[in-house]
């Protein structure tokens, strides 16, 4: 069973000093940990059936991949989640995308590398990440509407929701991600 991309990221090993070696993430690549020294809790190995449960509904989403990766992205940076950040980026580098498009992500707003829909699904990430400030605007909610279908809208609000629940787990718990060439 795939539980999504931090299935196998968010530290399931035993306590050691450091980890030397890559390891591999659920979504078939590897990466290194900076591990135990920085990490404040090891989640999966205290809680590991709300651990399971999230990474369940995590896999569940279904949802284009190369949006996904950018709205993962996208809320990581309004986040503050560095290990999300470097975690998302090199998923959607191995999955072709663009580095201007990578770098002109914080600024979607002004740039002219994103779709129309990309746009809104951005829109949305923004909003949903930060909805404690103005809720969901129908007028925002509406040109979101516009450009998916029910379904894909549900899953877009899931995964929004989803990566937004990971970024709080990973930088409350202390997730350093250390990449390796």
């Amino acid at each position: 069973m795939v539980w999504g991309m931090f299935a196998l990221c968010l530290h399931p090993w035993p306590k050691l000093d450091r980890l030397k070696a890559p390891v591999s993430c659920g979504v078939g690549g590897s990466i290194a940990c900076d591990h135990m020294e920085d990490q404040r809790i090891d989640l999966k190995a205290t809680a590991l059936d709300a651990y399971r449960a999230m990474a369940a509904f995590d896999g569940s989403i279904e949802l284009d991949s190369a949006l996904r990766e950018l709205v993962k992205i996208r809320a990581s940076q309004l986040n503050g989640c560095a290990y999300c950040i470097a975690l998302h980026t090199r998923e959607a580098r191995k999955a072709g995308e663009s580095e201007q498009r990578l770098y002109a992500l914080v600024a979607w707003r002004e740039s002219p590398l994103f779709t129309e829909r990309e746009r809104a699904a951005l829109e949305l990430t923004d909003t949903i990440t930060r909805i404690g400030e103005n809720g969901v605007p129908d007028a925002v909610y509406d040109r979101v509407a516009s450009e998916f279908s029910a379904a894909e809208l549900a899953n877009l609000i899931f995964a929004i929701t989803a990566i937004n629940a990971w970024n709080r787990i990973a930088v409350t718990s202390g997730l350093v991600f250390a990449d390796t060439p």
